[in-house]
């Protein structure tokens, strides 16, 4: 059974100070910015267009892979060949490696607070926020008694980490989410189906994440497959 989590001084003081963290995180990426990425003109298009016009689908990447690839430092005359290959896929293709649940979140975050730099930017920061919050919970729940004050270190070595313009933070948190669920001592069938729900939401996110943190999830759960010490290597894993 796991210990009921007690709050200390020592958490408090860590709470603070990685609440100062998530402001100043935020406050500096919505005034100074950060770098383009390429990706998120894949990823962001679909949910804007969305969002403007009521259709699911993404102008802006016809003819685009070609621009992509020569900046990926693909030739010019491979990256010309790679768009002949792709010139007849329809702009509202739904490709199964790419799921829709990203841009289409995105849509709706559009949808309330309108497009600019600045909305594109709080989107991706406000889930790496949820993402780091997502490690504190779950580093809790696998630390021992005495030495949870350590998930906010963590939460707070994620902060200036992550990727930006993709989905992979949000299907992370799902997972994340989906394998803590995982880590009670009694998974009742309400606690099952949320698991269950959050690992289907992992999979409209990203396939390759809802692969992995499936079989981290199937692990600790399966003490017959994995002995305790891998369940936690597992958890510490899924983190």
């Amino acid at each position: 059974m796991h210990a009921p989590m007690k709050t200390s001084r020592t958490d408090w003081w860590l709470g603070s100070l990685f609440l100062l963290g998530v402001c100043g995180y935020l406050a500096l990426l919505m005034t100074v910015g950060r770098f383009p990425f390429v990706d998120e003109i894949y990823y962001k298009a679909a949910g804007r267009e969305w969002a403007v016009s009521g259709h699911f689908r993404s102008p802006e990447c016809a003819g685009f892979i070609e621009v992509a690839l020569e900046y990926a430092g693909y030739s010019a005359a491979e990256s010309k060949a790679a768009a002949a290959d792709h010139a007849n896929v329809s702009v509202d293709e739904i490709f199964a490696t790419y799921p829709p649940l990203y841009p289409f979140l995105f849509g709706l975050f559009v949808k309330m607070f309108g497009f600019s730099w600045r909305t594109s930017l709080l989107y991706d920061g406000l889930l790496h926020v949820w993402l780091c919050c997502i490690t504190i919970w779950g580093a809790r729940r696998i630390a021992p008694e005495g030495a949870r004050w350590r998930a906010y270190l963590a939460g707070l070595a994620v902060l200036p980490l992550g990727t930006v313009g993709r989905p992979d933070e949000l299907a992370m948190c799902f997972g994340m989410a989906a394998c803590g669920l995982a880590l009670a001592p009694m998974l009742t069938w309400p606690r099952c189906m949320i698991s269950g729900a959050l690992l289907g939401l992992c999979c409209g996110t990203s396939m390759g994440a809802a692969l992995g943190f499936a079989c981290v999830w199937a692990g600790l759960r399966v003490p017959v497959l994995f002995s305790a010490q891998w369940r936690g290597a597992l958890a510490a894993t899924a983190l």
